[in-house]
């Protein structure tokens, strides 16, 4: 958008009286478009937990293909034009990426917007994965959406659709396929049974439906032979899922049962196991919620401990001598190093492949501050990821359903 020359029009004005009338507009200053007030996504705030699963494999044909997507992805990206039209640009505001513990994208209220680092707005980001490709994906919760981000923060909605309710788990195959879970089914149901795991192959606009009401599924990753590894924290159990035939067989624990246990397959115990990680030897490392441990999941179900003497805390040290408070995310790097997201210690921990524990990011505070690593401070974290490389971690920062002002995917450059 090019402005014409203001002086010859204003002579001309001035030559038939009408200069009054013609003078200079004032600048207009425009703010970014912010689309607040979606639909409450909270949870129903039942704590029953239903002893047996409905496991449905569902018709692939019924993706909801009658009903049209949100198609808000295509969002030109221009954030050197010049215009009202163009991606508005706000350096003052936004802080370049540091060392440490910076925003990548988001703010501290609640809404739906596209755009740069600064603009960008979430509805309590609860999880995140990073592609093959090396772009983040956050399951925004209460927006019902799947948003990208680049690695220079341009944030875009990559994936909204009807039926698609309260996104948690996240995983991606090596050829880019993204696999789904919505605490919700595709058909309006909400409780601790409707869990619904979908997917979305590279160049597909629309994912599809794979099972339905398998329980509250969370934790997910991709195993080698293209099965997912689920973890379901109100079932207490480490599941295989096979998305060729729908099939669901329990790899440790046992459906309803919580406790502590170390034992094999069925004679395991967890208490609300969350986030999952795979190794490469084919085994999981497993965020166990209620037990404070880090725990491990070989590929035949035989169960140990890692780290975590099942006391809450932030005692650093090597195996049983270590405490958690909340494990829920994790991620793992190339070099077999695990970190850990704490709900209830507002922590990011650092586990070596030995249990040694080390805490890195955090301050024990419910609060927000980006800077150095040993001045940062997170609310709500959830999930985590990690780049490619090992060198960065990709944190949801949200409010976890409260309702308090914290809507930020944070990014920590690790030392």
């Amino acid at each position: 958008m090019h402005a014409r020359p203001l002086a010859p029009l204003l002579a001309l004005c001035a030559s038939v009286g009408l200069a009054a009338a013609c003078s200079a507009p004032p600048s207009i200053s425009v703010p970014p478009v912010i689309i607040f007030g979606l639909p409450d996504a909270s949870d129903d705030g039942s704590d029953d937990v239903a002893d047996a699963p409905k496991n449905l494999a569902a018709d692939a044909s019924d993706d909801g293909s009658d009903e049209d997507v949100d198609d808000v992805a295509d969002v030109e990206k221009k954030p050197d034009a010049d215009g009202p039209e163009a991606a508005l640009v706000r350096p003052d505001d936004v802080p370049m990426f540091e060392r440490g513990v910076t925003t990548l994208a988001g703010g501290p209220e609640a809404g739906w917007a596209d755009g740069l680092r600064g603009d960008a707005r979430f509805d309590n980001p609860v999880n995140v994965a990073v592609s093959p490709s090396g772009d983040v994906y956050v399951a925004d919760f209460n927006n019902n959406a799947i948003r990208k981000i680049e690695p220079d923060g341009w944030v875009t909605t990559f994936l909204r659709q009807p039926g698609l309710v309260a996104p948690f788990g996240l995983g991606f195959t090596p050829d880019g396929t993204l696999y789904l879970e919505t605490d919700a089914n595709d058909r309006g149901g909400r409780n601790f049974d409707t869990g619904t795991i979908w997917r979305l192959r590279p160049g597909e606009r629309r994912a599809t439906v794979v099972a339905r009401d398998l329980g509250r599924p969370r934790g997910l990753v991709v195993l080698g032979d293209g099965r997912l590894a689920m973890s379901d924290y109100t079932r207490h159990v480490i599941e295989t899922f096979d998305p060729a035939d729908g099939s669901v067989t329990i790899l440790a624990g046992t459906r309803g049962e919580a406790g502590f246990a170390e034992g094999e397959g069925a004679d395991a115990r967890f208490n609300r196991p969350y986030g999952l990680a795979l190794r490469g030897d084919g085994s999981l490392l497993v965020a166990d919620q209620g037990n404070q441990r880090i725990r491990v999941v070989s590929a035949a179900g035989a169960t140990s401990t890692l780290a975590g003497s099942g006391a809450r805390g932030a005692t650093d040290g090597a195996g049983a001598r270590a405490t958690f408070d909340g494990p829920q995310g994790v991620a793992l790097t190339p070099a077999g190093v695990l970190f850990v997201s704490e709900a209830e210690g507002h922590l990011v921990r650092r586990v070596s492949a030995a249990g040694v524990v080390t805490t890195i990011a955090g301050n024990r505070m419910a609060a927000f501050a980006d800077g150095p690593i040993g001045e940062s401070a997170f609310y709500g974290l959830e999930g985590i990821a990690v780049s490619p490389d090992g060198a960065i971690l990709y944190l949801p920062d949200g409010n976890r359903g409260t309702g308090d002002p914290y809507h930020r995917m944070r990014r920590l450059l690790l030392p």
